[in-house]
């Protein structure tokens, strides 16, 4: 019941020679008071009542549908009175609802994980596109009309320049027709170079002698 609560109830009023009457005002219970005025076109109320100086809520058994706002001033109690019963159960419920003191809830900000507080982000991206309208995706290097030159691979015996496969040719037709040794073997060696058996033999005998 946090909303205000407005509507025509009657309220006794005071008069002169100990005498009151009854008359018609426009009520407006807010969150701290209670407001009356004499009627619901009039901008200042006529009468003004702090919630908090309520003491308790009884009822008016001199008039029906009446009910007693005691307050701290025992001369000047609030009586009004409702067109019915369900009306003044509604201001009387209403009324002492706003009354009762409502703690403060106290929060130890030093518990408090900033994830708490933190709003997922979600990325936007529309789920209903068709593959005609999907965004091609284009490289760097074609969105600013820049080419590299392909990396040619091939393997280490073609890498060999001319000049160094006429070398192993010489060398191997030199040793083949060479009549020191009839018996001689050329073993090519894993990277390429080419390896003459008969050419170690014959310095390992020079040294000998």
């Amino acid at each position: 019941m946090n909303y205000p609560i407005a509507g025509w109830l009657c309220k006794l009023n005071s008069l002169p020679f100990k005498r009151s009457r009854w008359v018609s005002r426009y009520f407006i219970l807010l969150e701290s008071e209670l407001r009356c005025y004499k009627d619901e076109f009039t901008a200042t109320p006529s009468h003004i009542l702090d919630l908090h100086e309520i003491l308790q809520i009884t009822l008016y058994p001199q008039r029906p549908f009446a009910f007693k706002l005691e307050t701290s001033d025992q001369d000047k109690p609030w009586i009004i009175a409702c067109d019915s019963r369900h009306d003044m159960m509604k201001w009387m419920k209403a009324i002492e609802y706003k009354m009762t003191p409502v703690s403060p809830i106290h929060i130890d900000e030093r518990s408090i994980s900033p994830d708490v507080y933190r709003v997922p982000t979600l990325s936007l991206r529309c789920t209903n596109l068709t593959p005609q309208d999907q965004p091609k995706k284009v490289s760097l290097l074609k969105r600013r009309n820049k080419t590299l030159t392909p990396i040619i691979t091939q393997p280490l015996y073609q890498s060999i320049s001319p000049s160094a496969s006429t070398t192993v040719s010489t060398i191997d037709t030199t040793y083949s027709t060479s009549p020191m040794s009839p018996k001689h073997s050329i073993t090519p060696s894993p990277t390429g170079a080419v390896l003459c058996t008969l050419f170690i033999r014959s310095i390992t005998n020079v040294f000998n002698l």
